[in-house]
């Protein structure tokens, strides 16, 4: 077993973070505190359908639900950001994602999003 799957199975450090799960590389930080929403069986080790958007989406449609910060490392790219934040994201039942990303091109942390009932 490589050192990825360890992390992969790694919980919160502290069980004071109230609303904290470790999932992958990243970990999710719910902005109510409450209880992770598990999505249905479609979860599978990549995670679940999300969109990846370059700005806060409209909040009519959409609510904030939480923050997905690295707990090792940076992103570097789209594309590492999306498959490294899918497990957190999903775990909470985010539909969609905006990255936050600092000046030296690494992707720090990503707004979390669940569409709203209608």
């Amino acid at each position: 077993m490589n050192r990825l799957m360890v992390v992969l199975v790694a919980g919160c450090l502290s069980p004071a973070l109230v609303g904290c799960a470790s999932v992958g590389w990243y970990k999710i930080t719910l902005r109510d505190g409450g209880v992770l929403v598990p999505r249905d069986s479609r979860i599978n080790a990549f995670g679940c359908l999300f969109e990846v958007l370059s700005t806060a989406p409209d909040l009519r449609k959409f609510e904030e639900i939480g923050v997905v910060e690295p707990q090792l490392a940076y992103a570097h790219d789209a594309t590492h950001f999306r498959e490294y934040s899918a497990p957190a994201l999903c775990s909470a039942g985010g539909d969609a994602i905006v990255p936050v990303v600092n000046g030296r091109g690494e992707y720090i942390k990503g707004v979390v999003y669940k569409r709203r009932e209608r």
